[in-house]
């Protein structure tokens, strides 16, 4: 059985200004937490003719808990700290995230699953730890209406600008297993 490691799922965090081309920055010096709860949305109903529940997911409400140590020249660090210092809300701590799974088939063949999502920024916590430790900033990315699911072009290891987004068609069925 083989196994298939963590940092061949890796997520990009959009740094781009109001131009519209995406500047795509990997999302990885100085994070030390990145993880995705899905926290699934369920009705229950129990039913008078039935023993047990019917339990339905009718929605998500996902974040990702993530902790980050003080790395000044990275440009995702930047940003998040931005959240942080300036205490952002709305519109202005909304981030574009895209997260591809290079070991999962993408919706279009010899491409990889990718998804993008909008998130707000939330801190929670920082500097936290003793004077000598690295300064960490605590948080959790909140996801903000649907994904765009599809499929990404680039080869892992490769330039993230050397790969391409394409969204799933509406006709396209789920990868095959």
């Amino acid at each position: 059985m083989a196994f298939e490691l963590r940092y061949k799922s890796l997520s990009f965090m959009d740094l781009s200004s109001v131009s519209g081309t995406r500047q795509w920055a990997l999302i990885g010096e100085g994070f030390t937490d990145f993880a995705l709860s899905m926290n699934p949305i369920t009705d229950e109903r129990h039913y008078i003719h039935e023993k047990n529940a019917r339990t339905n997911t009718t929605g998500y409400s996902k974040s990702i808990a993530y902790t980050m140590a003080a790395e000044s020249d990275d440009p995702v660090y930047k940003r998040v700290a931005l959240a942080h210092n300036e205490e952002q809300v709305g519109s202005e701590s909304k981030v574009d995230v895209l997260t591809v799974k290079y070991f999962d088939d993408g919706y279009i063949n010899g491409q990889c699953f990718a998804v993008i999502q909008t998130y707000t920024i939330s801190p929670e916590s920082e500097a936290s730890g003793n004077g000598g430790e690295a300064y960490e900033r605590q948080g959790a990315f909140n996801a903000v209406g649907d994904p765009i699911i599809g499929s990404w072009s680039g080869a892992y290891g490769a330039n993230v600008s050397d790969g391409a987004f394409t969204p799933k068609a509406a006709d396209n069925a789920p990868p095959e297993e």
